[in-house]
C-alpha cells in the first residue's frame, strides 16, 4: 500500500504524529443493476432453452404412441430420430452466447449422442446398412460436429470435443463388438481426436482419445467377430504405436494425464490383449514387430527402453510358437511334413535374432536389458541345450537344430569380438565370471551341435552317437586349454578367471562325461584334460619371476642402499 512522506515544519522538523500516512478509505461504489435489456435476454434464454427441451419431451411421448399405435413404422421412427438429432443441433447453435456454456454444449453432445446411435441401430437392429456403409457415416457425422465446435466455438464449453470423444467411444465400441472387421472406419473417430490433441497440444483430449481407442480396439478384439485374429492383431499394434509415437514426437504443453495414458499405460494394455491371441503363430510376430517399432519410435526414452527389454523375450516365445505350428504341422501330415519355406523360415528367424543381439551390445546399458536379452537367448537356446546334452540324435533329424547351433557358434565368435562393448563386463569381476560361465555353457552348446550335426551327415548315424561324444571331448579339452593360457601368461586380473575356467571344466569332467561318455572318449577326455592340468602347474612355476640372489643372500638387517664401498656392518 503506498504511504505518504512524514510532514515537516518552517524550521525543517518533522511535525508530530507526522509518521508514513494510510491513504484516505476510497468511497463504496455501489454496484450498478443489470441493464433490463440484459435481464430480459437471459431470461428469453432461459425459457427458450426449457420450452426446447419440455417440447422434445412432449414429442417423444407423442411418438411412443405413434409407434404403440402402429402409426409410425421403422423408417418413420429413424427419420424422426435424425429430426429430433437436428433440432437439439439447432437449438444449441440457437442459444450459443445467449445461455450457459454447459447447456448449449450438452444440447449439442445430445444431438451427436442421437445421430451416432441411431446409425447404430440402423446397421445392428434393423440391418438397412452394412457394417461399414454405418461406419462411414458415423464417422462422417462425428468430423462434421468436431468441424463446427473448431471453427466456431463461441458459445460452448472448451471441453466439447472431450465430451463428443465419450460418447463415439461407447457407439464405436458397441458397434465394432457386433460387426467385427466390418466397422474398421469408426477407428479414424479416436485417431481424429487424438490428432486434434497434438494439435491443440491439449492433454486431456490427449488422455480421452486414447482411452476412446482402447475400447474401441478391445472390442474389436474380444467381440463377436475375433475370428479375424490377425487384423485384430495388426490393428492392435499399430494403434499402439501411433499412440507412443505420438506421446513422444508430439507432447501436450503439460505431460500429465494425457501423455501418460496415450505414451504408456494404454499401449501396455493394447499389447497386453495380444496375449489372448499369443497361441496363434502370426499374432505373435505382430506383438514382436510392435515392440521392435516401439523401440525404434521412442529410442531414447522409457517407452524405447521397455520395449528393448521386452523384445527378446516376445521374439523367443513367438519362435517357439512357430516350432509348435511347425509341429503340429509335421504331426497331422500336413503337405507331408515340413515344408523347406518353413525350415528356411526357421532358420532365417534365428539369424535375425542374433543379428540383432551382437548389432544392440552397446545399447544394453541397464542390468534389466541384459537381463531379458540373456532370458530371451536361454529361451531360444534351451531346446538345443536340451539335445546337445540328451538328445543327439535331434540335431541329424532335425535341420533346424543343426542350423541353429551353427548359428549360435557365429553369434558367440561375433560378441567375443564386441567384448570391449559390453557394459559393466570390464569393470566388475563378478558379473565378468558369470558371463563367462554363461558364454562356456553356450559355447558347449555350438560346439556339440555343430560337430554333432556334421558328424551325422558325414558318417550317416541316423543316432549321432559317437560324434556327440568326439564333440564332448573337444568342448572339455577346449575348456581347459583356454585355462592354461590365462593361468599360464599371467594375464593381470585374469587368474582367478582362468582357475574359474579350470574348475568348471574339472566339474563337467566328474559329473558329466564320466556318466555319458564311454569308452575311447571318456578315456581321452580324461587324459588331455589331466595333461593340461600338469603343463598349467609345470609352466606357472617355471614363468613365476624368482628372487635375485642378492636379495635372497642379503641379511635382514643388511640396507640394500648401500654402495659397494661401504663397510659391512658388525
Amino acid at each position: 500500500m503506498p504511504q505518504f512522506p512524514p510532514q515537516h515544519g518552517p524550521n525543517g522538523a518533522p511535525l508530530p504524529h507526522s509518521g508514513p500516512q494510510r491513504p484516505p478509505a476510497q468511497p463504496w461504489v455501489p454496484k450498478k443493476p443489470r441493464n433490463p435489456e440484459d435481464q430480459e435476454k437471459t431470461l428469453i434464454g432461459v425459457v427458450a432453452i426449457a420450452g426446447t427441451v419440455i417440447t422434445l419431451i412432449g414429442v417423444a411421448f407423442l411418438v411412443g404412441m405413434a409407434i404403440q399405435a402402429g402409426l409410425l413404422g421403422p423408417l418413420g421412427r429413424v427419420i424422426l430420430a435424425y429430426v429430433v438429432s437436428l433440432a437439439l443441433a439447432g437449438a444449441a447453435w440457437k442459444f450459443r452466447g445467449k445461455a450457459p456454456e454447459a447447456g448449449t454444449t450438452a444440447l449439442l453432445a445430445t444431438s451427436l449422442y442421437s445421430a451416432l446411435v441411431t446409425s447404430l441401430l440402423v446397421v445392428t437392429w434393423l440391418g438397412w446398412w452394412p457394417a461399414w456403409l454405418g461406419a462411414v457415416i458415423m464417422t462422417m457425422l462425428f468430423a462434421a460436429y468436431m468441424a463446427s465446435v473448431h471453427y466456431k466455438p463461441e458459445g460452448f464449453h472448451r471441453l466439447t470435443i472431450m465430451w463428443f470423444a465419450i460418447g463415439m467411444a461407447v457407439v464405436a465400441s458397441i458397434l465394432i463388438a457386433n460387426t467385427g472387421v466390418g466397422a474398421l472406419p469408426v477407428l479414424l473417430m479416436p485417431l481424429m481426436v487424438l490428432g486434434y490433441s497434438a494439435w491443440r497440444r491439449n492433454d486431456t483430449l490427449r488422455g480421452t482419445g486414447a482411452i476412446a481407442l482402447l475400447l474401441v480396439v478391445a472390442n474389436l478384439i474380444m467381440g463377436k467377430a475375433s475370428d479375424m485374429h490377425i487384423v485384430a492383431n495388426a490393428v492392435l499394434g499399430v494403434s499402439a504405436v501411433l499412440l507412443v509415437g505420438l506421446a513422444v514426437h508430439f507432447p501436450t504443453s503439460r505431460r500429465a494425464f494425457g501423455d501418460y495414458t496415450a505414451g504408456l499405460l494404454v499401449p501396455a494394455l493394447l499389447l497386453g490383449l495380444c496375449l489372448v491371441r499369443v497361441n496363434f503363430e502370426i499374432p505373435a510376430w505382430i506383438l514382436v514387430a510392435a515392440f521392435a517399432a516401439i523401440a525404434a519410435v521412442a529410442w531414447g526414452q522409457l517407452q524405447g527402453r521397455i520395449a528393448l527389454g521386452v523384445f527378446p523375450v516376445a521374439f523367443a516365445l513367438a519362435y517357439k510358437a512357430t516350432q509348435l505350428a511347425n509341429f503340429s504341422d509335421s504331426e497331422h501330415g500336413a503337405n507331408g511334413g515340413l515344408s523347406d519355406v518353413r525350415l528356411w523360415v526357421a532358420v532365417v528367424l534365428t539369424a535375425v535374432f542374433y543379428i540383432a543381439l551382437v548389432l544392440l551390445l552397446p545399447y544394453l546399458k541397464h542390468g534389466a536389458l541384459q537381463a531379458a536379452w540373456v532370458v530371451g537367448v536361454v529361451i531360444f537356446v534351451f531346446p538345443l541345450f536340451f539335445s546337445s546334452i540328451a538328445v543327439p540324435q535331434a540335431f541329424r533329424e532335425e535341420p533346424t537344430m543343426f542350423a541353429s547351433a551353427v548359428l549360435l557358434g557365429l553369434a558367440l565368435i561375433a560378441t567375443w569380438l564386441r567384448r570391449s562393448q559390453i557394459h559393466g563386463l570390464a569393470n566388475n569381476r563378478v558379473y565378468a565370471a558369470c558371463a563367462t560361465v554363461f558364454a562356456l555353457g553356450l559355447s558347449m552348446v555350438a560346439v556339440v551341435g555343430t560337430i554333432t550335426g556334421l558328424g551325422g551327415l558325414i558318417t550317416g548315424d541316423a543316432w549321432g552317437s559317437s560324434p556327440w561324444f568326439a564333440s564332448h571331448v573337444v568342448v572339455s579339452v577346449a575348456w581347459m586349454l583356454i585355462a592354461a593360457r590365462l593361468l599360464i601368461k599371467h594375464h593381470e586380473g585374469f587368474t582367478g578367471l582362468g582357475i574359474l575356467l579350470a574348475l568348471v571344466a574339472t566339474l563337467k569332467l566328474t559329473f558329466f562325461d564320466l556318466a555319458a561318455l564311454s569308452g575311447i572318449f571318456r578315456a581321452l577326455a580324461f587324459l588331455l584334460s589331466g595333461l593340461v592340468l600338469l603343463v598349467i602347474a609345470v609352466r606357472r612355476v617355471r614363468s613365476t619371476p624368482a628372487k635375485p640372489q642378492e636379495e635372497r643372500a642379503t641379511p635382514q638387517g643388511h640396507s640394500q642402499n648401500q654402495g659397494p664401498g661401504a663397510a659391512p656392518q658388525t
